[in-house]
């Protein structure tokens, strides 16, 4: 499905590339496509496509074992990835151990009681 996806994808970015000149043809009288005719195009492509499994099922069985292993291969890299970062953020949120001493927190100045701030 991905493939499928990033073809798309590229396919449209491909077709908004404005083009400078058509390059010359043997073909006297160039065919005009239009967005309609594409679409409809695209459309019969994905249906043919979609009957793939019918006429190769071999085939089909084996693609869809390739991508069962790819997806447990994502999902195990996934993990792996997260248990580290996991990892990393821990040790950072760990805090250090306390090493000041009682004099050290005590505060620097301190006002005395019977006066009256200014």
């Amino acid at each position: 499905m991905f493939l499928i996806r990033s073809a798309f994808w590229l396919s449209l970015v491909v077709l908004l590339i404005p083009a400078e000149d058509k390059p010359e043809s043997s073909n006297p009288q160039p065919v005009q496509v239009s967005a309609v005719s594409a679409y409809g195009a695209a459309q019969s492509a994905i249906a043919d496509f979609a009957k793939f499994c019918e006429r190769q099922p071999d085939t089909c069985k084996t693609g869809g074992a390739a991508m069962e292993t790819f997806g447990y291969k994502a999902r195990h890299g996934a993990r792996m990835l997260y248990e580290f970062l996991d990892g990393q953020l821990n040790e950072k949120a760990t805090p250090a151990a306390d090493t000041l001493k009682p004099a050290d927190k005590a505060p620097k100045w301190r006002a005395a009681e019977n006066e009256k701030p200014a």
